[in-house]
C-alpha cells in the first residue's frame, strides 16, 4: 500500500474529478524531465521542456526558476532519488561563481534572484525529505554559503535601502536590474529555511548570520515596498517606482499584477503559515486589490481564468496568460487567504486550462491531454478552438516545468496535508462542491521522519455529515484535523461549540471550519454531524 508514488483524487463537480488526473499526469511528466545520464545529457539535469521537438522549446536548457520549483515539488511528493539527483547536479553547476545564472547548464549572461531563491528552497526541501541529516546539511551549506554572501553583498551595496536587485520575468524583465518585491520576498523565505537547516545541524554562526540578514531584508521590504497598506511591485535603481515592465521590445503596465502577491512563497515553509497582524493586513490588502481588478473581466468571472497583469496586457506577447505566474499564483493566494468562492473559481480555471482532450482541431502538438501548458489563448477557449495555441502563435510548451510545478503546489495547498515537529496536520481547502478528497502514499515529514499517509475526506452534505479517515505507515503523533468548509451561518452551531470547543469552531469570510485534535497511532477516523 505504501510503496508507489503518491496519488491524489477529488470528486464532486466535473472539475474536481479531472483534477486528480491532472495531478497524476503532471507528476509523472515531471519525473520524465529528470535525466538519468544514459544519453547525451548529464545525470540530474532537469529539462525545462518535456520533449526536444516541440516549439517553443527549452529541452536543452535548465532554467533556474523552473528547476528550483520542480526540485521542490519532487521532494515534496517524496521522489527522493530524482530530487537528490537534481540537487547534486544543481550544487555542482554554478556558472556565475557565487550564484546560479538564469540557465544552470550554460552561461546565458544573466542571473535571476528568484531563480536562486527557488533553487535554495528546492535544496532545503530535499534536505527535509532526506531526514534533516547533519552531514547532508553541512554539504549543502558548503555549496550554498556563497549564494547567501552574494545576497548580503547586494544588500550592502543597494542605493535605495538594503534590497537585492533582479532582472527577471518575476520583476518585470527590466532592462537593468530593479528592486522587486517578489524575488526579494523569496530571498527572505530562503534565508529562514536555511537558518533552520543550519541551526538544526550545529552551524550556529551561519544560522545567526542568516537570522540577522533576513531581519534586515524584511525591514527593507516593509519600508520600501509598502504603499497604501499593501505591497507594490518595486523600485528602479534611481528609486523611482517600477511601474512598467519590458519584454522583447514590449512595454507593459505592472502597477497591479500577480507578482504583488509575494506571500504565496511563505507556503513553501508551511502549507498553513501564521502571519503577524500587520503582515496579514498587508497581504490581505494586496490580495483584495488584485482580486478586485481580476474580477472585472468576464474570463475570470465565467471560467476562473487569470491575467498576469490584471488585464492590462503585455502587448502582442503571449505572456499575460501563463499557467504558473498568473493562474497558479492567483490560485495559491486565494487558497492561503482561504477565500472559498475565489479559490474554487481559480481551481476551476486550472482544470479547464490543463485539459485539451476535447480540442477537435489541434493547432499544437498534444503530448498529454491533462498536462499543463505554459500559456494560453482565452479567446480561443471562448470560441471552442485550441486554447493551448497562445497569442503570438506560441504553442504553449505543454509540460513547461515551472508552470507544472506551480500547479502541483496549488494542489498541495488544496489538500493541506503536512507534517509538523510533533505530528501531522490535515486542513484541506476544498471548494464548496468538491465532495471528496483521497490520497494514497502521500509523504509528510514529521520532525525529520518521513511518514506515508493514505486518507479520505468525504462531505455528504445531503445528510449534513463529514467523514475523515487516515492510515499511515508510522504513528502520526499529535494529529490536527480541520473539517469544512461549512456555511458561515450554521444551524446548531452552539452544539458544535459545546462538543468541539468554541475556539475550534472558526468563521472566516463566508465559511466556517471546525478543528479537532487527537493523539493518533497509524489509524484515525471521525464522523462529524452538523
Amino acid at each position: 500500500m505504501f510503496e508507489s508514488r503518491p496519488c491524489l483524487r477529488f470528486a464532486g463537480d466535473p472539475f474536481a474529478k479531472r483534477m486528480g488526473t491532472v495531478f497524476t499526469e503532471i507528476l509523472a511528466d515531471m519525473t520524465m524531465k529528470v535525466d538519468d545520464g544514459s544519453g547525451a545529457w548529464p545525470k540530474g539535469m532537469m529539462h525545462t521542456s518535456t520533449t526536444p521537438f516541440t516549439k517553443p522549446n527549452y529541452y536543452d536548457q535548465m532554467w533556474s526558476r523552473d528547476a528550483g520549483r520542480g526540485l521542490y515539488e519532487l521532494a515534496r511528493y517524496g521522489l527522493k532519488e530524482e530530487a537528490e539527483s537534481v540537487c547534486d547536479y544543481v550544487l555542482a553547476n554554478r556558472v556565475h561563481g557565487d550564484h546560479w545564472g538564469r540557465i544552470i547548464n550554460c552561461d546565458a549572461g544573466e542571473a535571476e534572484l528568484d531563480g536562486n531563491t527557488h533553487l535554495l528552497m528546492g535544496i532545503y526541501r530535499t534536505w527535509l525529505l532526506g531526514g534533516r541529516k547533519e552531514t547532508t546539511a553541512r554539504r549543502y551549506m558548503e555549496k550554498c554559503a556563497d549564494v547567501f554572501a552574494w545576497f548580503r553583498r547586494s544588500m550592502d551595496e543597494c542605493p535605495v535601502g538594503e534590497l537585492i536587485p533582479c532582472a527577471s520575468e518575476l520583476s518585470g524583465r527590466p532592462e537593468t536590474a530593479d528592486y522587486a518585491i517578489f524575488p526579494n520576498y523569496g530571498a527572505w523565505i530562503a534565508m529562514q529555511a536555511f537558518e533552520d537547516l543550519c541551526a538544526a545541524s550545529g552551524m550556529n554562526d551561519y544560522a545567526n548570520q542568516l537570522h540577522e540578514n533576513s531581519n534586515r531584508l524584511y525591514r527593507a521590504m516593509v519600508s520600501t515596498f509598502t504603499r497604501d497598506g499593501m505591497w507594490r511591485n518595486g523600485l528602479r535603481q534611481d528609486g523611482t517606482p517600477a511601474d512598467v515592465g519590458h519584454f522583447c521590445e514590449t512595454d507593459f503596465d505592472i502597477r497591479y499584477w500577480t507578482r504583488q502577491l509575494p506571500f504565496i512563497q511563505k507556503g513553501d515553509l508551511t502549507l498553513h503559515p501564521a502571519y503577524l497582524p500587520e503582515e496579514e493586513s498587508r497581504h490581505a490588502a494586496s490580495y483584495r486589490e488584485i482580486l478586485c481588478r481580476m474580477a472585472q473581466h468576464p474570463y475570470f468571472r465565467k471560467y476562473g481564468f487569470v491575467s498576469c497583469t490584471c488585464w492590462a496586457g503585455i502587448g502582442p506577447r503571449h505572456d499575460d496568460a501563463m499557467a504558473g505566474y498568473g493562474q497558479n499564483y492567483m490560485t495559491q493566494a486565494a487558497l492561503l487567504m482561504e477565500d472559498v468562492n475565489v479559490y474554487g473559481k481559480c481551481l476551476e480555471g486550472i482544470s479547464r486550462l490543463a485539459y485539451d482532450g476535447n480540442v477537435v482541431r489541434r493547432l499544437s502538438f498534444d503530448a498529454n491531454p491533462w498536462v499543463m501548458g505554459e500559456c494560453f489563448s482565452y479567446a480561443r477557449y471562448e470560441s471552442g478552438e485550441d486554447h493551448t495555441y497562445a497569442t503570438d502563435d506560441n504553442p504553449g510548451d505543454e509540460g513547461n516545468l515551472v508552470q507544472s510545478a506551480e500547479t502541483l503546489k496549488s494542489l498541495a495547498l488544496t489538500l493541506g496535508l503536512e507534517g509538523t515537529r510533533d505530528g501531522v496536520v490535515f486542513a484541506p481547502r476544498l471548494p464548496w462542491e468538491w465532495d471528496e478528497a483521497e490520497c494514497l502514499n502521500m509523504p509528510v515529514i514529521r520532525n525529520g521522519e518521513r511518514i506515508n499517509i493514505c486518507l479520505e475526506m468525504r462531505h455528504e452534505r445531503w445528510r449534513r455529515e463529514s467523514r475523515v479517515r487516515l492510515h499511515a505507515d508510522k504513528a502520526m503523533g499529535r494529529l490536527r484535523v480541520r473539517f469544512g468548509p461549512f456555511p458561515a451561518v450554521m444551524p446548531g452551531r452552539a452544539e458544535l461549540e459545546r462538543i468541539y470547543g468554541a475556539h475550534n469552531v472558526v468563521t472566516k469570510g463566508n465559511a466556517t471550519w471546525i478543528w479537532m485534535e487527537a493523539d493518533a497511532d497509524t489509524k484515525w477516523e471521525h464522523v462529524m454531524r452538523y
